[in-house]
């Protein structure tokens, strides 16, 4: 780690930070066990934890990446996401991947990932994307489908094939999907998401930057 770094952490400001954050969380994990069905804590705790895990990232933000690391974070989430409304879920599962992709995965943490024990996640986000791909909910399923795209499992691509024609908004899921989930897709998953972008086009001018955006993530460059 390089002497600046660990200069950092040392540090008073760090320490203050640490504290807000580390109070923050505790309250967040709290109110994620609410029961209460007539307020919204639940709802209010999933987004705090959502901005935190999309928060901009920087060493100040290591408490965080600590907790996400910290197997008790399954233990609180997996009851919360069986318990919770559509609503919360879809955040708390959009939570998941970017905690994984920015808190885990991340190039930054470079120096600490040679020493955590974050091999967890993998599985984790790949039961999970399991468990709520079938799920009545179209947001829902959507976030599934981008966990088991990100584990690498070829049924992610399939579940968009599935849903997106029902809602073209999540064309764009698919295109982010495809930039930064690893290629799990066959020469005839490939063609099958060139065709669902063409027609969701067709269907929808709108979504053509977004249609043509996967074609170049596909490597396929302009539509005829």
């Amino acid at each position: 780690m390089e002497p600046h770094i660990i200069s950092l952490l040392q540090s008073e400001k760090y320490a203050r930070r640490a504290a807000t954050l580390e109070a923050e969380i505790a309250r967040i994990t709290e109110d994620l066990g609410s029961t209460s069905d007539e307020n919204q804590n639940r709802l209010q705790a999933g987004r705090a934890l959502n901005r935190l895990a999309r928060a901009e990232l920087s060493w100040m933000l290591l408490p965080v990446r600590n907790h996400f690391l910290d197997p008790a974070f399954r233990d609180v989430l997996d009851p919360v996401l069986i318990a919770a409304d559509d609503r919360t879920r879809v955040i708390l599962l959009n939570t998941m991947r970017n905690a994984y992709e920015r808190h885990i995965v991340h190039p930054m943490w470079g120096d600490l990932r040679r020493e955590d024990h974050g091999n967890w996640w993998n599985e984790w986000l790949h039961s999970t994307g399991e468990t709520y791909v079938e799920n009545s909910d179209l947001p829902t399923r959507c976030e599934a489908a981008y966990l088991l795209a990100l584990t690498g499992d070829p049924r992610g691509w399939e579940t968009y094939l599935e849903i997106v024609p029902k809602r073209s908004a999540m064309l764009g899921q698919l295109e982010l999907a495809i930039l930064l989930c690893p290629d799990s897709r066959t020469p005839a998953l490939v063609d099958s998401i060139l065709a669902l972008a063409d027609e969701a086009e067709r269907r929808h001018p709108k979504q053509a930057v977004t249609a043509q955006g996967i074609r170049d993530a596909l490597g396929t460059g302009c539509s005829d």
